[in-house]
């Protein structure tokens, strides 16, 4: 995980901004102990190239221990006395037990993960019992299922180093073929933000991220530009991840409950709508 030391004077404007209109901290690391507060992105980047947990994990990963199996798929996880033991699996027809030593890591996704888990008998009873299964764990899988809200605004600035359009990204490019890793190409659109809080929050964890962008969209300056002359007109862009209570009578939070007993063809995701009617408000 690495950090880019050489964002626009607008991202670091905006961190600056963030603390003194909203009172929010800079936070150091907020993949750390603390998420909330402003800050500069942090990137999971190699020579100029996302470095995604499926190439440090699995593609790039050497160890004599790693087993990839395809064309499987995991029925269970295997519960004994209150601890995972292993996980079933189906393969070519067949089903079969592979035991842990150590855990079990389920990692498949805001629909594949709880849908294990409860075929796993772990979730809320009323929602097994039906399936006739097992209980494991009284849990709370597959709450709090949330959309994925943008709410994006333009601010022009007039320092921006890039632009946005095909001829510049093109350059880039070429740039970054022949220089990997020392380009603007090798990191993140995105330069800074924030995690925060909205009245909405519990616990104490944010529920609202916030988003920086700093390249330009060139397009005619009115006035100043003929038609056969584009200016790169530099903006920054916030992009507001919304917690959906915020937005008025928006059916998108919910529950990922199951819908079958077994996994012998692919999930279809029938998430429970909820709706919280509310008045659309944006303050934190």
């Amino acid at each position: 995980m690495i950090e880019n030391h050489d964002i626009t004077d607008a991202a670091k404007a905006f961190v600056t901004a963030g603390k003194a209109a909203l009172g929010v901290e800079q936070t150091s690391d907020y993949n750390g102990a603390e998420q909330s507060g402003m800050h500069v992105i942090r990137e999971s980047t190699r020579n100029g190239v996302r470095f995604s947990a499926s190439k440090a994990y699995i593609t790039h990963n050497t160890s004599p221990g790693l087993t990839v199996m395809t064309g499987a798929t995991v029925a269970r996880v295997v519960i004994d006395g209150g601890r995972a033991t292993g996980v079933e699996v189906i393969e070519g027809g067949a089903t079969r037990t592979i035991r842990a030593t150590k855990e079990v890591v389920v990692s498949a996704g805001a629909y594949g993960s709880p849908h294990i888990l409860q075929l796993s008998g772990i979730g809320h009873p009323e929602h097994l019992s039906g399936f006739g299964i097992e209980v494991h764990a009284d849990l709370p899988v597959g709450d709090n299922l949330h959309d994925h809200l943008f709410v994006p605004t333009t601010r022009h600035v007039d320092n921006s180093p890039n632009k946005g359009n095909a001829l510049y990204f093109g350059k880039g490019i070429l740039k970054e073929r022949f220089n990997k890793g020392h380009t603007f190409m090798a990191h993140s659109v995105f330069e800074s933000g924030a995690f925060v809080s909205t009245s909405y929050a519990s616990a104490g964890l944010p529920d609202m991220q916030l988003l920086a962008l700093p390249p330009g969209i060139s397009r005619a300056q009115p006035g100043r530009a003929g038609p056969d002359e584009v200016r790169p007109a530099p903006v920054l862009v916030g992009v507001l991840h919304a917690h959906p209570a915020q937005v008025a009578r928006h059916p998108a939070t919910g529950q990922r409950r199951p819908h079958r007993r077994s996994v012998d063809r692919p999930a279809v995701p029938r998430p429970s709508p909820t709706t919280r009617p509310c008045c659309a408000r944006g303050s934190t």
